[in-house]
């Protein structure tokens, strides 16, 4: 289930996931955190970060959301 107002991938929220967001996802995704909020729950502040970084949107930031973003950035239409 998508987030409102969150396009998954998308760390630096400029609508498009691009070259400009990897930093910032590499950095989200070896912190290992967990999704504090719940998977309906819109996050403020730095936890924001965690649901755009979830990008199979499995409430977890794992594997799956590495290849997840690698397949939205390789495709992306930015």
């Amino acid at each position: 289930m998508e987030k409102p107002g969150f396009l998954p991938g998308d760390m630096n929220h400029d609508n498009k996931i691009d070259g400009d967001d990897i930093n910032k996802f590499v950095q989200t995704y070896f912190l290992n955190p967990t999704l504090p909020c719940g998977s309906n729950t819109l996050c403020n502040g730095s936890q924001d970060q965690l649901f755009v970084a979830d990008v199979n949107e499995n409430n977890q930031i794992d594997s799956g959301d590495l290849g997840a973003f690698v397949d939205k950035l390789l495709n992306s239409k930015s």
